[in-house]
């Protein structure tokens, strides 16, 4: 179950989509991050600032501690992002580290991506940036982000800084060609219900499927959202099934076949 996420009576959709925080960028030469697109542009600006470089060195998840185990007895979302990052940059040589209100990840080409934690306000949305790792099998960093409601997270590349943001934490595949993001809120509805395959396509994600389980579904009563993504094969992915309140029952398969990704209930 998801620690519980800061609360506001804010509506979190609407505001979240018009939100902006400030992101900075030193660049030294060529290849600068392409401007956000989707749900990027809606809480990311650019701008130039210079920093001191950082370590190059790479963190991998894989040696790190269980997110579960740093983030025990903590019942909130952001301190439990908060509390991880302690963690993932208390590391020597690591990528990225924090000064403020401003997380600093370096650039392998050189420069520094820079992204600020916004405060919310009366007219915007804020949020808060919190380090997660680096992904060295898909050249990416990853970043969670909080809202007053809800969160998502920003998959950076290592070198170009260009931002992907995808609605939970990925899992990647076998073959490193793909990851499979997972997010339920059946709830309150503040993050999606759905799964997500992307392929890397050089310093680029593309999204090559997405779906909501609810769409599928004979009855609204057996409305079911996707957990624990773990990859069977390089194209075959099986989910838990997360029900109303928390419930957990039941595992889907989705497989990559000649029509592309299809989902199989498996009970």
């Amino acid at each position: 179950m998801r620690p519980p996420q800061r609360t506001s009576p804010m509506p979190s959709l609407i505001r979240r989509l018009f939100g902006c925080l400030t992101v900075a960028v030193a660049c030294n030469a060529g290849d600068a991050p392409p401007p956000a697109d989707g749900l990027e542009r809606a809480f990311l600006a650019d701008s130039l600032t210079t920093t001191q470089p950082l370590a190059t060195d790479s963190l991998s998840l894989d040696d790190d501690v269980d997110r579960s185990m740093i983030c025990r007895g903590i019942d909130n979302g952001l301190e439990c992002a908060q509390a991880v990052e302690r963690v993932r940059l208390g590391v020597s040589n690591a990528m990225a580290k924090r000064d403020g209100e401003r997380l600093l990840i370096r650039l392998t080409r050189g420069d520094t991506l820079v992204l600020t934690n916004a405060p919310d306000s009366a007219d915007v949305a804020g949020a808060s940036y919190s380090y997660v790792g680096h992904l060295h099998p898909i050249a990416h960093h990853l970043v969670e982000v909080q809202y007053y409601e809800g969160r998502s997270f920003l998959l950076i590349n290592q070198r170009t800084g260009h931002r992907t943001v995808i609605a939970g934490q990925p899992s990647i595949s076998p073959d490193s060609m793909r990851i499979v993001t997972t997010s339920v809120d059946l709830e309150a509805g503040y993050d999606p219900t759905e799964i997500a395959v992307w392929h890397v396509d050089g310093d680029s994600l593309v999204l090559e499927w997405r779906l909501d389980p609810r769409t599928v579904v004979a009855h609204p009563d057996s409305a079911w959202g996707p957990t624990d993504a773990a990859w069977i094969t390089a194209t075959e992915i099986r989910v838990n099934k997360e029900h109303r309140y928390g419930r957990r029952g039941g595992t889907a398969v989705v497989r990559l076949g000649g029509s592309g990704w299809v989902l199989s209930d498996g009970g």
